[in-house]
């Protein structure tokens, strides 16, 4: 099989180091400490200038959710014509420049590919960029309102006809499944994860799946 070089864009570059590898240790600790301090109180200003204008009463109740509203137009460019995201589906779904670029990662990588298997679609942000590169997909996912949520955004985009939404645990429904390209970007835990001292996957994610 060929081999292509992967020809990263420039929004999925890491930032350039600055000077040296900076402090390490308690030093290290306390940077990031302030760090993180100057962006709270960036936030707050921000808020209080109006950035929280328009925004979903649900989400002003979270101040936590204000970077990813200032974000919208990134997760989906066509936020303003009805898009419907839920409180994961804010810090989960996949920004469209980095799913448009890997639908078409898929679609030069995979010529005779057919039919896309998103297999934790979410909101629908990766499985609408594969329609609307051209494949079939399938989007799975085990929560009936998320599952609802990406019809709905597909429909937005006018892909949802080249999408079959199918609710249910892929791990389950694997062995009956027949794709050309299976896609997984599984649940990841949310943002939560930079405030604990130990990642564990059992208390931070549903390893069970949910109840349907």
């Amino acid at each position: 099989r060929e081999i292509f070089t992967l020809d990263i864009p420039e929004y999925l570059l890491p930032d350039q180091p600055e000077g040296d590898a900076g402090p390490s240790g308690p030093e290290e600790e306390e940077v990031r400490k302030k760090k993180k301090c100057r962006k709270a109180g960036k936030i707050q200003r921000k808020w209080r200038r109006g950035w929280g204008q328009d925004m979903p009463a649900d989400m002003k109740e979270e101040p936590g959710l204000a970077k990813y509203w200032a974000q919208r137009y990134r997760l989906f460019s066509r936020f303003d014509e009805g898009i419907r995201l839920d409180h994961e589906g804010w810090f989960s779904v996949t920004p469209e420049r980095i799913a448009h670029h890997i639908a078409v990662r898929v679609k030069e990588s995979f010529v005779d590919a057919h039919l896309v298997i998103d297999a934790f679609c979410g909101v629908g942000g990766n499985a609408i960029q594969f329609a609307l590169s051209g494949k079939r997909v399938i989007g799975i996912d085990i929560d009936p309102a998320r599952l609802a949520l990406a019809r709905h955004n597909a429909e937005v985009y006018g892909v949802a006809d080249r999408i079959d939404f199918l609710l249910g645990d892929f791990l389950q429904l694997a062995p009956r499944l027949r794709g050309d390209v299976v896609f997984l970007s599984p649940p990841w835990g949310g943002p939560d994860y930079l405030t604990a001292e130990v990642f564990d996957i059992r208390t931070m994610i549903q390893p069970e799946g949910y109840p349907l």
